[in-house]
């Protein structure tokens, strides 16, 4: 049996991969981290209807990416771990009705990590 696989989209265009992962789906579309090139590992938003994967949110500005990670949907909101400069790897959450993202503790205040994981 042959496979017939085609690229969705090219989201960090070029050689480098967009290393895409942690695919959750909530609402009808698909949420993930990956990394355009521009804006490091952040939070990205693929859109059946539209067949585009865009930038839901940038939490750690600049090029350095948050690394969204762990991924769980629970009443509507995704949540997940990211980093941010400021206060480290923290839990977060992201409401795709706003298109808002919450970070809901400063576990390890200041710029160490809490390492939230294993949400369920």
């Amino acid at each position: 049996m042959a496979l017939n696989l085609s690229l969705v989209q090219d989201i960090n265009p070029g050689a480098d991969s967009s290393f895409p992962g942690g695919f959750t789906p909530l609402l009808g579309e698909l949420y993930f981290g990956a990394d355009n090139g521009t804006v490091g590992d952040e939070l990205f938003v693929f859109d059946p209807l539209t067949g585009e994967a865009t930038l839901a949110a940038d939490i750690n500005p600049g090029a350095g990416g948050s690394n969204p990670g762990g991924f769980t949907v629970f009443d509507g909101l995704l949540y997940f771990a990211a980093f941010e400069a400021t206060n480290g790897r923290e839990l977060y959450s992201y409401d795709p009705e706003t298109e808002a993202f919450t970070r809901l503790s400063d576990i390890n205040p200041d710029a160490g990590d809490s390492f939230p994981s294993d949400l369920t």
